[in-house]
């Protein structure tokens, strides 16, 4: 498995949110995430706003809102809420 370069505090607070997966290739990236996409994601982690380009900032918001709305998707298909329309009412 190829892991992630980051912090080992980011790794931690990445790890107990279950923000990270293991994609097709074995590598580890963040949800919703390609490889690249983690990548920069983790860099710019430990940067400040003010250190970022105007597009650096904007690619960091898009992936930030891409990588969260994996993980609520991932999040409600695990949930067990039954799907069966007879339940429904």
């Amino acid at each position: 498995m190829k892991m992630l370069i980051m912090p080992s505090e980011l790794r931690r607070r990445l790890s107990s949110q279950n923000a990270m997966a293991i994609n097709a290739k074995g590598q580890e990236v963040l949800y919703g995430l390609t490889l690249s996409e983690s990548r920069f994601m983790v860099d710019c982690c430990g940067r400040s706003a003010n250190d970022m380009s105007e597009e650096e900032r904007d690619r960091y918001a898009d992936l930030v809102l891409k990588h969260e709305h994996a993980r609520m998707r991932s999040a409600s298909a695990n949930s067990g809420i039954a799907k069966d329309e007879q339940c429904l009412g």
